[in-house]
């Protein structure tokens, strides 16, 4: 399981990937009631499985949204037999697959030359369906994006027919986190090569697909927590435009705010940055989320003894300093 959601009704959606004897894997959602049960009323008996080619191929779904009428959409890949490609699919409310969308209910998309995963999935006030994530072009690794019409198709007012896929630094760019703001810019979020090192990266892009220059000078500003290896892996926004990333540097959880313009928020941890290691191995933020009240609650996995990983959370104040309200000092980590 990748991705969670929550549908009106309070019930909850799971979607990532499973993996069958004969070595396919398969995208699988699965619903719960409240109270944790599978809710039997979903797909058959509250799973949903969905093949995509009948090959021995790799398919997972990485991102999900809830419409507002309860229709579900994922995002994530697809193996065409030689290698991913981006891929969405729509299902009803009850998850099945809904036929008004895409191939009933399906679409694979083509973005580079090579292997190309989907990361993350967004859907505009339009309706309009954005999933980013990377792609291999002339350069290496960029970041991609492809945009579709309410009804699956591609939206040939994005980019290049619906496609986008630009180098973001040097050799290397890995787009894993977006959100869409008010004026339906994307912002994307993920790590690449900056000057030398691996570095969080945020790019912001204009209605048609390209960088928006008004954006930190370029379109794009990468961040060095520790001239180390930084991974970005989720992204929120806060109601005054804010940006927070989280992910890991080093051996830590890490997170970064910026402000609408693409500038490090100095008034958030240390020049805009904050660092929170609390195992004895390794801690990696992998998803994000904003509280009403303001406070950050970051998640991820921690390796509290040498090859066990745990599930964790650690919950920040406005400003970047741990919430130590919350938990244990601020962190939870719940071993299974």
């Amino acid at each position: 399981g990748y991705t969670v959601a929550v549908q009106s009704s309070g019930k909850i959606v799971v979607a990532g990937r499973t993996t069958f004897s004969s070595g396919d894997d398969d995208i699988v959602l699965v619903r719960y009631n409240l109270d944790g049960t599978l809710d039997t009323t979903f797909g058959t008996n509250g799973i949903t499985t969905t093949d995509f080619d009948s090959g021995l191929d790799e398919q997972e779904a990485r991102s999900i949204v809830i419409l507002g009428d309860d229709k579900i959409v994922i995002g994530g890949s697809s193996d065409n037999n030689s290698a991913n490609d981006f891929m969405v699919a729509q299902f009803t409310a009850d998850g099945i697959l809904d036929s008004s969308f895409g191939d009933d209910g399906k679409v694979i998309t083509p973005v580079g030359m090579g292997n190309e995963e989907g990361y993350s999935v967004q859907v505009q006030s339009d309706g309009k369906i954005v999933l980013s994530g990377y792609s291999f072009g002339d350069g290496g690794e960029e970041f991609a994006l492809v945009r579709y019409n309410v009804d699956g198709s591609l939206d040939s007012t994005f980019g290049d027919d619906g496609i986008v896929s630009v180098l973001i630094g040097t050799n290397f760019s890995v787009g894993t986190s977006s959100a869409i703001q008010a004026d339906n810019k994307i912002l994307v979020g993920g790590f690449g090569r900056g000057a030398s090192n691996i570095d969080f990266a945020l790019a912001r892009f204009d209605e048609n697909g390209e960088l928006d220059t008004a954006f930190s000078d370029d379109g794009y500003t990468f961040t060095d927590f520790n001239d180390g290896f930084d991974q970005c892996w989720a992204m929120a926004l806060q109601q005054d435009g804010s940006i927070v990333l989280a992910g890991s540097s080093g051996a830590e959880y890490a997170l970064a705010r910026f402000l609408p313009n693409g500038d490090l928020d100095s008034s958030f941890g240390v020049d805009g940055k904050v660092l929170t290691g609390f195992s004895n191995s390794f801690d990696v933020a992998l998803s994000l989320v904003i509280q009403p009240d303001g406070k950050i609650v970051a998640a991820g996995i921690s390796d509290n003894n040498p090859g066990e990983e745990d599930f964790s959370l650690v919950r920040y104040n406005i400003d970047g300093s741990v919430d130590t309200t919350f938990g244990n000092s601020g962190i939870v980590v719940t071993n299974f």
